[in-house]
């Protein structure tokens, strides 16, 4: 199944972080979206204050689940042998699939918000966050 048959047949629209999306149920608990990232394909840093997500992998190519908490940084690749991953409240995180697209949801307690949302500029990364994970706030970061 091609990445556009994915994204046509869940009726995905542009993420502001890169992918598509579609959001599948929310109430003020939780939310959960489909999420489709094209083949090494990047959601730079960003994170989510005061809300838990909890990443699903449904399909495709395995994904990188970056965390940045304090000073330290993990990653869990996601995909058949690890199907979930969680991302703690207000921890930066960024998303990168494999050589191939993969399908993923996520879902976001207490129910996902905008305005709980940032993504800033790599500068303003660089500056907040400690100098030992600079490395890694170069790459999945949009400039």
């Amino acid at each position: 199944m091609s990445i556009e048959h994915v994204v046509e047949r869940l009726g995905l629209v542009a993420h502001p972080e890169g992918g598509w999306y579609r959001e599948v149920y929310r109430d003020a608990a939780v939310s959960t979206i489909h999420y489709v990232l094209p083949a090494r394909g990047l959601a730079p840093l960003h994170r989510v204050k005061e809300r838990v997500e909890l990443w699903h992998f449904y399909g495709g190519a395995p994904v990188e689940v970056h965390t940045i908490v304090g000073e330290r940084h993990a990653v869990v690749t996601l995909g058949p042998d690890a199907p979930i991953a969680v991302v703690p409240p207000g921890a930066w995180q960024a998303t990168r699939a494999g050589e191939g697209a993969a399908w993923c949801g996520c879902t976001v307690a207490p129910a996902f918000d905008f305005a709980a949302w940032e993504m800033p500029p790599r500068e303003e990364l660089l500056r907040a966050l400690p100098q030992g994970l600079h490395a890694i706030v170069r790459e999945p970061t949009r400039a």
